[in-house]
C-alpha cells in the first residue's frame, strides 16, 4: 500500500501490490481454465450462461482496482473501486475523522489492518496487511497530510 500525495490539496492510497498480481493470476487462470472447458469438444453439454459468469467475473477480475482518494478541498474521503467501469464509491467527511489506527487484524492470525475512527466512535477498517510498517507509513502519511493522529497498537 502506497500514500501518493497528488498535489497540495489531494493524494491517493493504491491497493497493495501482491493483492493486485493475485488478482491478475486469478483472472487469467480462471479464464484459461474456463475457455478450455468451453472449448471442450467432449463435453457439449456445458451450460452456457455458466462459462459466461465464470469468464466475466474473470475479465472484471484483470481489471479490478480500488483506490482511497484524500481530498482536503471537499473534505472527502472517497473510495473507488472500479473494473472495465465504475463500480463503487463511498465518500466520507474528513472533519468527522478523529484518528487513524494502526492495530492487530481480530480475526487473521498475523495481520494489521488500518482503521479510520469517526466523532461517534464508529471504526471503518481501511486496508490490512501482513506488513505493519506498510500500514504505520501510510497511517502517518495520511496523518500528517491531514492533520488527524495516528495511533498504533502492537
Amino acid at each position: 500500500m502506497k500514500f501518493k500525495k497528488i498535489n497540495a490539496h489531494r493524494a491517493v492510497i493504491d491497493n497493495f501490490i501482491s493483492s493486485i498480481i493475485l488478482l491478475r493470476v486469478a483472472g487469467v487462470i480462471g479464464l484459461l481454465a474456463l475457455i478450455v472447458t468451453a472449448t471442450d469438444i467432449r463435453n457439449p453439454d456445458f451450460p452456457a450462461l455458466g462459462w459466461c459468469f465464470g469468464l466475466t467475473l474473470c475479465w472484471h477480475l484483470l481489471f479490478a482496482q480500488s483506490r482511497i482518494f484524500v481530498d482536503l478541498n471537499s473534505d472527502s474521503l472517497e473510495f473507488k473501486i472500479h473494473s472495465l467501469y465504475f463500480l463503487s464509491k463511498r465518500r466520507y467527511r474528513l472533519s468527522e475523522i478523529v484518528s487513524v489506527i494502526v492495530c492487530k487484524h481480530p480475526f487473521k492470525r498475523g495481520y494489521y489492518q488500518l482503521i479510520v475512527e469517526f466523532n461517534n466512535l464508529a471504526k471503518l477498517p481501511i486496508a490490512y496487511s501482513r506488513a505493519e510498517l506498510a500500514l504505520v507509513d501510510v497511517a502517518q502519511k495520511m496523518g500528517t497530510f491531514t492533520s488527524i493522529n495516528v495511533h498504533v497498537k502492537s
